[in-house]
Formats: C-alpha cells, structure tokens, sequence
C-alpha cells in the first residue's frame, strides 16, 4: 500500500499574504493619526483662543484721522480691568475693587513688512498731550475718560501715526500669562510689603506664579525695607 503525503506548500503564500496588507493598512492609519492630530489640535487651540478674546472697536474714524503706513502698528495698554473675575479669584489676585479703568501702561508696537527688526515704544502715563474733549493733560486720562476709542485717538494724533490694531490685558489676563510660562523669576534685595494689599515679597531670587508676580508689577506702596 502506497502512502502519500499531500504538502501545502502551495497554500502557504495565501496564508500570509494578507498580512503585509493588514500591516500596510495599520501603518497607513498611524500616519494618518498622526498628520491629523496637530491639525485638529491646532484647529481646537485656534477656536479656543479666538472664541476667549473679547473684541473692542477701538478705531472709529474722526476728521485729519492719520493714512495708514507700511507696516503694521498696534496699541498695546495694561489695565487695571477687574472685568471677568469671579470673586474668588479677585481675592486670590488681591485686586480689590474700583470704579472705572486705568492704566499705567501704553505702548506702541510696530511690526515691518519687511526684514526690518520690530520696534517696541513706550509712552509714559503722565505724558502730557492734547486729548479731544479734555484740553491738554496726561495721556492716561484719556482712557479713563473715554476707554479705547479715545485714547487710540489720542494716541494717533499725538504721534502721527495710525494704529491698526489694539489690545489690552487686565489683571487677569496678566497673571494668566505668567502662569502659562511657569511664572517669573526675579531677585528681590530686600524684602518687599505693600500696605495697600497687605502682601509681602520674601527678599532673594525667586519664581513668581501670576498672583505674585501681579503683586509685584502693583507695588505703587513698598517700604522696600525689611520689617522688625
């Protein structure tokens, strides 16, 4: 009696053959995900940012209002806005309450649209200028008395040049930001207390979170010295 062995040998190829389709099909949706994910990340960071900006329309057109320029031009302002803050995190900041808005900061930022370096202009507060409606006085008061408009009008017309853009970070915004870049190192001499807030500023080198950091950037009322 013969005995015969069948060998499978032909039926072996199309055992694997669908493997390196499978693998093809997993590498393929690997490069999908990842080429996708910085896109729909980006999208999301994108949305998430322009959704949580409040818009202002800081430039109503007036007569003799300067031609726009090569370049652009913005207006950036640091004010004392309270706006936004929930109680507890006005407390945590030691911001307080006021009436109205200030500000102690103005500044011009004009980027090329060349290879030119951007240039960074700061305006003193207590610059005194022609403000519209308020005769000659500090420049600040113009956004006291009249918000962005006005003080992007008197900006514009005491420097000649014309803003294109205008943005303003209060107190919140401030200490957001130095939270987002894991706060700030500074070396302090001494010792610093505000009296007005009642916080104090350990002296040596240290990183400031935002709620300190804001202190810091406030201290209009610091002895400077240490305390017995």
């Amino acid at each position: 009696m013969n005995t015969y062995q069948f060998r499978n040998d032909w039926a072996a190829p199309n055992r694997g053959a669908g493997r390196p389709r499978r693998r093809g099909r997993k590498i393929f949706a690997v490069v999908v995900v990842l080429v996708l994910l910085p896109v729909l990340f980006g999208g999301w960071l994108w949305f998430h940012v322009d959704s949580s900006i409040r818009r202002v329309d800081a430039f109503p057109d007036y007569p003799g209002r300067p031609a726009a320029g090569a370049g652009t031009n913005w207006l950036i302002v640091g004010s004392d806005s309270r706006e936004g803050l929930d109680p507890e995190t006005a407390a945590g900041l030691h911001v307080g309450e006021a009436e109205g808005r200030r500000t102690d900061t103005i500044m011009i930022a004009h980027l090329p649209d060349n290879s030119t370096a951007p240039t960074l202009i700061s305006l003193p507060r207590d610059s005194r200028v022609p403000v519209p409606g308020h005769g000659r006085t500090m420049i600040n008061a113009a956004f006291a008395e009249g918000g962005p408009q006005l003080l992007a009008q008197t900006v514009e017309q005491a420097t000649g040049l014309r803003i294109d853009h205008y943005a303003e970070i209060g107190f919140g915004g401030f200490a957001e930001i130095v939270e987002a870049v894991g706060g700030v190192e500074m070396c302090l001499d001494q010792e610093m207390h505000d009296t007005q807030t009642r916080q104090t500023l350990q002296a040596g080198c240290q990183r400031l979170d935002g709620a300190n950091a804001l202190t810091f950037v406030r201290m209009r009322y610091s002895d400077a010295t240490p305390r017995s």
